[in-house]
């Protein structure tokens, strides 16, 4: 295929005899750079999605446990959110040379920006903070620190912030075990990060976020020096310079920066004190939104300009020239200062071994292999000035074995954990919720006025980039039209707790368990809208049966609550927080939970029936047919279950972890995997009767009728496949990801993608009708209900589209993103989590709520 973009060719050099020409099931289109961990490679998939695949030093590979601390580190940054960072899209820690494959964003990095425009108003700085927060808040979750957080580690496109060279790098659990290095940029280094490596926490993290807002907010940093040296030392030895940062930021960046790691604020802390900010977002939460409009144009020319089409498939090796650097190779300023080796600057001739191995994103700069040449970057090359001094003070480390790897499930039926008749699980602690607001009336539902989705707003806007993870598990389905809403199908949650619970909230915070009702009576007729708080972030999807809605929360409760007054009929505590959405079957609710037992819960008390164990966390959710309940685990297992005896019948194992939800249906069970394959099962005995690989990830779950099958996959593509041999029919490309499960009614496809597009395809053909834009990734799945199509957003806004033009009906704003939670229609209200701690009850019809 020809018509490669011009000016992204130029951004990579030629392979040379030596380089592969393959890496796993990625192409080599050239070569991006060079670091401390090894080469860098522009890579490109079956299906031309476009990746950096870095790759691993041999004199790495040798060190003892090596392997072992890669692939559980690889396992660790696959969990982390893909909307504020650059995601690992794969790796392989048992190749000949270790390798990991990292997405490809096109965008320029904060330093890049922060020189080209001047220092940034007080709001584009708390929007930064706000996205670099929450990217932390995930890295820290997965028990991974960052280490080298600073503005040329920060990507901002015009959606949101993305940091890179996440992971990787030194897991937070088991230091004793990794190499004890201590590795970062001076100028954004935490003090206890420059004394000691081995001894730091995420709260180093935190610190080096204070000082990338700093350089944000001034355009300098917190220390001055002309060595790496030096600035150590100041760094040691002074409290950094706080002068001419505005008001506004002043504390903010203060107790960010506070020498003793216990008083910096977590990453959850911060997004909570910047909250109220976005309340006072004018139309939405992008760049376009908070960024002073030259910045903006400067971002939206850079994507522009750096933008490849990932279907082309160049026939030959790239030409040379000035290129982007994967993270693994850090840009340099050839009049820089040179790297620190021990204690003291390196000679002219000496290359310090860097030990930075993160999960990063390819951009443009210069790399060590283009210093070694001689050559200059290109003129619009951004070479970042805080990448310098990058620094690596190595000590040699005690031979000390890895810790070991938790082994996964034995290859015998597993037997279920019974409870004490009468007992339920050890209630928790609650933690606070986030405090409420309500928003002013216009902000909250309207018809009118928005602009939101129908396309007038967002004209000549491109698509945004989007990562992220969902999925549900379906049922049976006979025919074209869904079944009644109350059995609509579950969905699971992106791994977003597998640590802390929210920190409290400010004064006035919600109380944890209440409901609000509209209206002030219970007399009324017919139901009416409430909000009920949990003690956690829901990503669950609620399952709507005999008047009682069942939903987990990240604050390990399952609940169960009154569909008509809100009120909580009972709750049940979990050992983990229970992104998995649950299924209701014979007065019984199944739910995965991150403890790694599938739970079964009796439907009317609340009380545990049995536990199933199994190897690793769940966020797949259950599917009960005919009495068994089909489940996915990141053990790379898929367990098939017993209902009333919680006994194994059988598991099948794959080549990595089912995210996505099972869909039973005439014997087969089908289901995708992050392995890259959709497998068909035969229900009964487990056994695989067809597989097919796609180019990325799957973590949709299956929709099935009349012998097609529709699903989603990170690769952008929708595919229908043939039910019996797995034959694809058509295939969809959206502009990123698409992990939303598809709605199929009337022969058309309604599902989301995480390109903030709600789609609506032909079924047969896989046509477009219509596509419906909102303002952030949607990984919600879409209910249909009568005339309307319902889904939530990353944009916090809850949308009813109509079926037949895609026109917005209404829109409900939440106080957070609605992430994995998709929405349920029973009996004129319409269920829904959300982030901010809270399972909402609106009005179908008119989209009213609290």
């Amino acid at each position: 295929m020809t018509g490669t973009n011009s000016s992204f060719e130029s951004m990579r050099d030629a392979l040379t005899p030596q380089d592969p020409r393959t890496i796993g099931p990625y192409r080599l289109l050239g070569v991006l750079g060079g670091g401390g961990m090894g080469r860098v490679y522009l890579g490109q998939s079956r299906s031309g999605l476009l990746v950096a695949v870095k790759t691993v030093r041999a004199d790495m590979v040798e060190e003892p446990g090596f392997r072992e601390r890669f692939a559980r580190e690889a396992a660790a940054a696959r969990q982390v959110s893909g909307v504020y960072t650059a995601s690992l899209v794969d790796a392989d820690a048992a190749a000949e040379m270790p390798w990991l494959a990292i997405a490809y964003v096109p965008a320029p990095s904060l330093s890049w920006l922060a020189r080209r425009a001047g220092p940034l108003p007080v709001e584009a700085v708390l929007w930064l903070a706000a996205g670099i927060a929450e990217a932390l808040e995930s890295i820290h979750r997965v028990g991974l620190i960052h280490r080298d957080l600073k503005p040329s580690n920060v990507l901002v496109t015009r959606e949101n912030p993305k940091v890179i060279d996440f992971g990787l790098v030194r897991s937070s659990v088991g230091s004793a075990q990794l190499t004890q290095a201590v590795i970062g940029t001076p100028h954004y280094m935490s003090p206890e990060q420059a004394l000691d490596t081995a001894s730091v926490t995420p709260a180093t993290d935190v610190y080096s976020l204070g000082a990338t807002l700093l350089y944000a907010a001034t355009g300098r940093t917190a220390y001055s020096g002309d060595t790496p040296v030096n600035v150590l030392a100041q760094l040691l030895s002074r409290p950094p310079d706080l002068s001419g940062i505005p008001a506004e930021l002043t504390d903010l960046l203060r107790r960010c920066m506070q020498r003793d790691p216990a008083r910096r604020p977590t990453p959850n802390r911060l997004l909570e004190e910047i909250d109220s900010r976005w309340q006072q977002a004018p139309t939405g939460f992008g760049a376009r939104h908070w960024l002073p409009p030259t910045v903006y144009d400067l971002v939206d020319a850079y994507e522009r300009g750096h933008r490849p089409d990932s279907r082309d498939r160049s026939s030959g090796p790239a030409g040379s020239g000035g290129r982007s650097v994967s993270s693994g190779g850090q840009p340099a300023d050839p009049g820089g200062q040179p790297p620190v080796l021990g204690g003291k600057p390196s000679t002219a001739g000496e290359k310090p071994p860097v030990v930075q191995t993160g999960a990063g994103q390819a951009r443009a700069g210069q790399s060590e292999a283009d210093q070694a040449r001689g050559r200059r970057p290109p003129a619009d090359a951004p070479v970042d000035a805080d990448d310098r001094d990058s620094t690596t003070l190595t000590r040699t480390p005690p031979g000390l074995p890895a810790p070991p790897v938790r082994p996964g499930p034995p290859p015998t039926p597993r037997e279920p954990v019974f409870d004490p008749p009468g007992r339920r699980s050890t209630p928790l602690s609650p933690t606070p919720p986030l405090p409420w607001e309500p928003l002013p009336p216009d902000d909250r539902t309207g018809r009118a006025g928005t602009g939101a989705g129908t396309g007038q707003e967002h004209a000549g806007r491109t698509d945004r980039e989007y990562t992220g993870r969902t999925e549900r598990a379906d049922w049976e389905q006979t025919g074209d039209r869904p079944a009644p809403a109350p059995a609509r199908p579950h969905r699971r949650s992106l791994l977003r707790a597998g640590g802390a619970i929210a920190v409290a909230a400010a004064a006035g915070a919600g109380t944890w368990g209440a409901v609000r009702l509209l209206g002030s009576s219970d007399d009324g007729d017919g139901p009416r809208p409430w909000v009920f708080t949990t003690g956690g972030e829901v990503y669950s999807s609620p399952a709507v049966e005999a008047g009682v809605v069942y939903i987990g929360s990240n604050d390990h409760y399952l609940y169960a609550i009154d569909a008509v007054t809100g009120r909580e009929r009972w709750r049940y505590a979990a050992g983990e927080a229970i992104t998995s959405s649950p299924a209701v079957a014979g007065g019984t609710v199944y739910v995965g939970c991150n403890d790694t037992y599938l739970h079964a819960v009796d439907a009317a008390t609340g009380k545990a029936r049995w536990r199933f164990p199994t190897g690793a966390a769940m966020h797949s959710s259950p599917t009960v047919v005919d009495g068994v309940i089909y489940i996915g685990c990141r053990d790379h297992n898929l367990y098939a279950v017993n209902a009333l005896t919680g006994r194994e019948r059988w598991h099948f194992t794959a080549g990595d972890w089912f995210n996505s939800s099972p869909t039973v249906i005439g014997g087969g069970v089908y289901v995708g995997c992050r392995d890259r394959n959709i497998y068909a099962l035969d229900a009964v005995t487990g056994r695989k009767r067809w597989q097919r690989t796609t180019g990325s990830t799957v973590d949709s779950s299956p929709t099935v009728s009349g012998g097609m099958l529709w699903i989603g996959a990170d690769d952008h593509s929708v595919y229908a496949l043939k039910t019996t041999d797995g034959t694809p029919t058509w295939q969809f490309t959206a502009d990123n990801g698409v992990v939303s499960t598809p709605t199929l009614v009337d022969k058309v496809l309604y599902v989301g993608s995480d390109d903030g597009n709600l789609y609506a395809l032909d079924a047969d053909t896989g046509r477009a009708r219509w596509r419906f834009h909102t303002d952030n990734g949607i990984r919600s799945s879409p209910t249909v209900s009568g005339e309307l199509v319902y889904v939530g957003s990353r944009d916090r806004y809850v949308y009813a589209v109509d079926i037949v033009t895609g026109e917005q009906q209404w829109r409900f704003a939440t106080r957070a993103p609605v992430d994995d939670s998709s929405p349920v229609v029973a009996d004129g209200l319409l269920y829904i989590g959300s982030l901010d701690h809270n399972v909402y009850a609106l009005d179908a019809a008119t989209g009213v709520g609290l």
